[in-house]
């Protein structure tokens, strides 16, 4: 990535995707805006990092929050990596239970709807 280490883009990126599920969750929506632009500016760096792979899979083994790994695993598909692992991981998320709320089960769902339909596009990395 550029400038910041790679941990850091990590943690920025776990902490916008905590605070877009807790202002999900709230009603908060002005929050869950702001949030959701950090991830889509890391995103972006992602697009044309080498190791972006390897930034997505570090993100999913430093969180366990439901809200932050649906969007990693989103850009997993807009990134065509690992997405197999990535709509698995939907999948399960969009189940529900063990103290995943309703909003992010549905969330989980939806995207992995749109993404079946083709409604999420990957993005040309070539």
């Amino acid at each position: 990535m550029k400038k910041k280490e790679l941990m850091d883009y990590i943690n920025e990126f776990i902490e916008s995707g905590i605070l877009h599920g807790a202002s999900i969750f709230n009603g908060d929506y002005k929050a869950a805006n702001k949030s959701y632009k950090k991830m889509e500016k890391i995103f972006q760096l992602a697009i044309n990092c080498e190791n972006r792979e390897m930034f997505y899979k570090s993100v999913l083994q430093a969180t366990q929050d439901i809200s932050t790994i649906i969007w990693c695993y989103l850009h997993m598909l807009r990134l065509n990596i690992d997405s197999k692992e990535a709509e698995k991981g939907l999948l399960e998320i969009s189940k529900g239970g063990d103290g995943i709320p309703p909003i992010l089960a549905t969330s989980a769902r939806m995207t992995l709807q749109e993404w079946e339909k083709g409604n999420i596009k990957p993005v040309d990395i070539s």
